[in-house]
């Protein structure tokens, strides 16, 4: 009776292990540049493998990169505020953010702040201005790159 209960209490552990692994598993990076949104593209700069956006799942959370994405135009006022410009639409559900999820720019590009919306929605909120800049000015082919971590929905 001791030995099947033991057994019963190995097999738990043995199953709780495996579902801990699964768990905090990262997986490989997955291109997400089919869904880019319209008059946003990338630049592949001598490294297409990392070149666009990727994202991958680290146990119950996301890890989402840009790198050298480029708005065709954008109009930029003096404020930065550029009215939540979409840069991707339809984020697959696994890599979807519990909440709304920041972006963090990263050394490549301007300054920038963007968000991920739970419903799969990346946009640019705001893009530093020129620091000359007195009134709106239109940048084209504006090259942004950024990070972002935070829990998955799902």
């Amino acid at each position: 009776m001791a030995f099947q209960r033991l057994e019963t209490e190995i097999q738990r552990l043995m199953n709780r292990v495996a579902e801990l692994e699964r768990a905090a598993a990262v997986t490989d990076w997955e291109p997400l540049n089919a869904y880019l949104a319209s008059g946003v593209s990338y630049v592949a700069d001598g490294d297409t493998a990392n070149a666009g956006l990727f994202a991958r799942r680290v146990g119950p959370n996301v890890e989402l990169r840009l790198m050298n994405v480029r708005i065709d135009s954008v109009s930029v006022p003096a404020n930065g505020n550029i009215g939540n410009r979409t840069l991707l639409t339809g984020l697959p559900a696994r890599y979807r953010p519990a909440h709304v999820a920041a972006m963090t720019p990263s050394s490549a590009g301007r300054l920038w702040s963007g968000t991920v919306t739970a419903s799969g929605i990346l946009v640019a909120a705001a893009i530093q201005p020129d620091a000359t800049a007195s009134g709106a000015v239109t940048l084209t082919n504006e090259t942004l790159s950024g990070w972002a971590y935070y829990p998955a929905a799902s």
